[in-house]
């Protein structure tokens, strides 16, 4: 009796992570903003500007700072932004 509760409560369980990976997060303008060529560069290289400026690796003051400061703080904003439509549409749904 205990065991087939058990695989119950794992079959629900799984269940679950099945429908959560289905689960879209964006509504579907923000998913098709995402697929354009110009919008994905700026996040590759607004990503690797916000991890280098991060981690410090970039003297203060160079040339490659004052390119790369603007990009890290684009993409802070950006994935604040992002993260606030992504939180206001799960409240929705």
């Amino acid at each position: 009796m205990q065991n087939e509760n058990k695989k119950t409560k794992l079959q629900r369980f799984l269940y679950g992570i099945k429908l959560g990976i289905k689960l879209s997060l964006l509504p579907k303008s923000v998913k098709k903003f995402h697929t354009y060529p110009l919008v994905r560069i700026f996040r590759v290289l607004g990503d690797i500007s916000f991890i280098l400026f991060i981690s410090g690796y970039i003297p203060r003051g160079s040339l490659i700072f004052y390119i790369i400061f603007p990009l890290a703080i684009l993409q802070l904003v950006y994935i604040m932004i992002i993260s606030t439509i992504k939180f206001c549409y799960l409240i929705y749904l």
